[in-house]
């Protein structure tokens, strides 16, 4: 059968129908199926609806006026050529600029602007990617069931730019009923009711994504993002404002982790509200404004604060970085360099909690905080329980922390604060088993109590405790210890008895490795190129430490092994010797002492993710990623 034959059998089966339909705004020889430029359609909808299942739509540059919602209902693309800088949806403040609505649809890289009065793009199913959505307007005052400049019931939103658009609800993205977004710019957006920047409705996520310039004009929601059901990861939210400057979390299936909060102004909570059982964690919240309460993070309702550093925030009223009431736990965080402006509380304001039982701080750090009137560090003001909390070097001249009625604190080192380290101001607070001077006020003998100096390792900085601090195994035991860990992610118990403070005394070495990652760049075939590091023992002991080799190309067949005294340094290389890409995975073994280990060096790629404190096994490795790229 020759070739000819064949292409007219497979041409009239349809096989080589067209699988790419072509747009331009202007061509006076538009045909359908618009399956080449000089046959292109001008309207991107006539293109959309001549396509078939996994089909491809390509649209020039230009300006697209429409009078229409653009509606992706079936499995194909819709692509510009050149990107959105260039390729603009137009919807003339009478539409919405863009529905997709079907599964495994993409739309990739166009400016959707001017919607109206439903704002700009609406997701359902598929993908909308490398878009910038912009200058749109959403009137609707209801986010249950429309808000936004985008809005979303699922599919995904990633890798855009969501700028300039206002809403009654949700200014720039409604997450309603799920639904993605990701890696997305979420900018200078403002709204009348919830959410300046980013809804969470009923669930939905939002990932690796900064969220920034944001305000919520009522002042009633979350100036950055409202989270009400759904999950906030790894994202950057700064200089929004609102109720909660920059995130306002709400109910037990709100979660917030692992992002940075910082620069938001908010009413209460200026980088953070959470209330009803919401969580926040892993999250960095720093340099925060609250014009009432909680500079950092203001909480109620049980809601759940863990593993997080509270950072240099300041409140007009009490808690500059955190005010809590109503049940609120804040569990393993670092609250240090915080300011309460008028009023107390520098670092933690708890207020109207049951005495004893409600708002407890449990294996905090609270460092480093100043107030204006009272309690530097901590402030009781009704009830409150502090279990395992070092509170020390707080500055205001006031106190490290100031008790009220029903307030207990347990197995907690309050030490050299500025002013005095502790006021009872009610008879009735409970304290025991802490390290603190003077105990001879203490109301009911303080049991267990000690006045010695705890011996830490360097404060405010390294609050850990020293081989021969009176603060090792003289605590108490409680129930919530079982299973629970310390400051520094190590088991709450090591050596059979709870110990004073946040951090257990760890008779191996922490490592702390910074950076984890180095880059030997372009090596030409038999040159060679040394990477060079220190490693540093900060330690109070000798460290012997040794590098070993886990996977062994040609230039990594070694180990070395070295001493170190305390407060000295030493250094080793890696020289690449063969051709090609080669990756390594190295470790560094501490043996001895309570010890640091501190790496830095040149020809250095930072991680993205930079890694922060390692508590590995008692041998106490410190793991490095090790990458040579060489040039035939």
């Amino acid at each position: 059968m020759s070739a000819r034959i064949l292409v007219a059998m497979l041409s009239g089966c349809g096989v080589l129908c067209a699988a790419t339909h072509y747009v331009c705004p202007v061509n006076p020889g538009a045909a359908y199926p618009y399956a080449t430029w000089a046959t292109a359609a001008t309207n991107i909808q006539d293109a959309i609806d001549a396509a078939s299942v996994t089909e491809e739509v390509v649209v020039t540059d230009g300006h697209y006026q429409i009078q229409a919602t653009i509606t992706v209902a079936s499995e194909i693309t819709v692509r510009s050529v050149n990107g959105a800088a260039v390729t603009r949806i137009d919807g003339g403040r009478r539409v919405r600029g863009l529905a997709v609505i079907y599964p495994k649809a993409v739309v990739d890289g166009f400016t959707i602007t001017n919607g109206y009065p439903d704002g700009g793009v609406r997701i359902s199913d598929g993908t909308v990617q490398h878009c910038v959505i912009c200058d749109n307007v959403n009137t609707n005052s209801s986010y249950a069931y429309d808000g936004g400049a985008v809005l979303m019931t699922g599919g995904a939103l990633m890798d855009s730019v969501v700028e300039n658009n206002t809403s009654a609800n949700a200014g720039g993205v409604l997450l309603m009923m799920g639904g993605t977004v990701l890696r997305c710019a979420i900018r200078n957006n403002t709204d009348d009711g919830a959410a300046g920047g980013a809804l969470l409705f009923m669930g939905g996520l939002l990932r690796d994504s900064a969220v920034y310039n944001n305000r919520n004009n009522s002042f009633g929601g979350g100036g950055g993002v409202h989270c009400m059901n759904g999950d906030v990861q790894g994202c950057l939210i700064t200089n929004n404002s609102g109720r909660g400057g920059g995130v306002y979390m709400r109910f037990d299936e709100a979660r917030l982790a692992s992002s940075t909060i910082a620069g938001n102004y908010g009413l209460y909570g200026g980088g953070v509200y959470v209330d009803e059982a919401a969580t926040v964690s892993n999250c960095v919240v720093e340099n925060n404004l609250a014009g009432d309460l909680g500079g950092g993070v203001r909480m109620a309702g049980g809601a759940v604060l863990t593993d997080c550093q509270i950072l240099n925030n300041s409140a007009t009223n009490f808690g500059g970085g955190v005010s809590a009431n109503e049940a609120a736990l804040m569990r393993n965080c670092v609250i240090r360099g915080n300011a309460s402006i008028t009023s107390a509380g520098g670092g933690v304001d708890v207020y109207d909690a049951d005495p004893g039982t409600n708002c407890i701080l449990r294996n905090c750090l609270v460092t480093g905080n100043r107030a204006q009137t009272s309690a530097d560090g901590v402030f009781l003001a009704e009830g409150g329980l502090v279990e395992n909390c070092t509170i020390v070097t707080n500055v205001g001249g006031h106190s490290g922390i100031v008790f009220a009625a029903g307030s207990v604190m347990d197995n907690s080192i309050v030490y050299g604060n500025s002013g005095v380290n502790m006021v009872s101001e009610e008879s009735a607070a409970s304290i025991a088993y802490c390290c603190t001077t003077p105990t001879n006020n203490i109301v009911g003998g303080a049991p267990g109590c000690t006045d010695r100096d705890p011996q830490l390792q360097d404060p405010p900085w390294n609050c850990r405790l020293m081989t021969n601090s009176p603060c090792r195994n003289t605590g108490i035991y409680q129930s919530w210890m079982a299973g629970a860990n310390d400051l520094d992610d190590k088991p709450r118990i090591l050596e059979g008895i709870v110990d004073m403070g946040a951090y257990e005394f760890a008779p191996y070495p922490i490592q702390r490795v910074t950076p984890t990652y180095f880059d030997f760049g372009e090596v030409a075939l038999g040159a060679y190129a040394d990477l060079e590091f220190t490693v540093e023992n900060a330690g109070s002991s000798t460290l012997f430490w040794q590098v070993e080799a886990l996977t062994m190309p040609p230039f990594m067949q070694y180990a070395m092994t070295s001493a170190l005294p305390p407060y000295r340094w030493d250094w080793f290389r890696f020289a690449p010797d063969v051709l090609g890409p080669t990756s390594c995975a190295t470790r560094i073994l501490g043996n001895g002492g309570t010890n640091d280990i501190y790496l830095t060096g040149t020809g250095i790629v930072p991680e993205p993710l930079a890694l922060g404190c390692y508590m590995l096994t008692a041998c106490g490795a410190a793991w490095l990623t090790l990458r040579r790229r060489q040039a035939p």
